[in-house]
Parts: structure tokens; sequence; C-alpha cells
């Protein structure tokens, strides 16, 4: 449970690829919580099933996607 929040918070600052917010959160909340890549990817997946973020393809690259919280993820993380 604290995986698909702290993805949610992370994402609610800015939009990023599942590399990135393993860098972000390492960089700024690391010491409090680590997760690894895969399950990170597959927490994605999960809120991205739940409509709670959504992936957006990045300008110029096939095999990167971008992922940014939805309303509905950003009423999720405030209750």
């Amino acid at each position: 449970m604290s995986t698909k929040f702290a993805l949610l918070g992370l994402l609610n600052i800015k939009k990023m690829s599942a590399y990135d917010l393993e860098k972000f959160a390492k960089e700024t909340i690391g010491y409090f919580w680590n997760e690894s890549y895969s399950n990170i990817h597959r927490t994605l997946k999960i809120l991205s099933d739940e409509k709670l973020i959504k992936k957006l393809p990045e300008k110029g690259s096939r095999n990167k996607n971008i992922f940014e919280i939805t309303r509905h993820g950003q009423q999720a993380l405030s209750q």
C-alpha cells in the first residue's frame, strides 16, 4: 500500500517515467522509502488499471512512457 501512495505522491509533483520515479525517489525519499524497479513498474500498471494515473508516450521515444496522476488519483492521494 505504501508503494501505491508513494508513487502517487511523486507523480503529484511532476510527470515521470518508471526510471525517473526510481531515481527521483532515491534522491528525495530514499531514506524513508525504498522500492525495487520491478515493483515500481508493477505498481504503475496497477495504478494505471485503476485509472489513478495515465500513461503518456514520450515524444521521440517508442519505449519510454511518462506517467501522470489523474484527478481520480489526486482524490485518492488526498484521502
